[in-house]
């Protein structure tokens, strides 16, 4: 997949999701909060079961499965949030310093992912007069 397929998919995946969580608020007032939670949790299940074995061989499966993962992941967090808050505040606060917990840590374990995986080499060019062994020069992409 190229640069402009894989932005373009991320785009349809966070527009599918902020369509859905859109929609889901008054969709709650009609249906219920827990028939589209049920929903949600059958489009995400269905999203990974079309993505997980075919995409990667049939960019169709994949640009299904973000499809319906991103419609079905718009209503988990904001209908857990509102119950917790709702039901229990102690419980909510925990909940939220949990996911606080969880994002630094994958965005550190990020940080470390790409500076060893996307580490460029550093190009010495040698100046003729200073001999092969030395460089006047360093080039680094970082």
């Amino acid at each position: 997949m190229d640069k402009k397929t894989g932005v373009l998919l991320a785009t349809v995946f966070w527009s599918c999701f902020s369509f859905y969580r859109l929609i889901f608020i008054p969709l709650t007032f009609m249906v219920g909060g827990t028939k589209l939670l049920a929903l949600s949790l059958l489009l995400t299940l269905l999203g990974v079961v079309v993505s997980v074995p075919w995409a990667n061989s049939n960019e169709a499966c994949l640009w299904a499965g973000f499809t319906l993962v991103g419609l079905a992941g718009g209503s988990f967090h904001p209908t857990k949030a509102a119950t917790l808050l709702t039901n229990s505040p102690i419980l909510f606060l925990y909940y939220n310093a949990l996911l606080i917990v969880v994002f630094v840590i994958s965005f550190l374990a990020l940080m470390i992912y790409c500076k060893t995986v996307l580490k460029t080499p550093t190009v010495h060019i040698a100046h003729p007069s200073i001999g092969p062994g030395f460089s006047t020069l360093s080039v680094s992409h970082h």
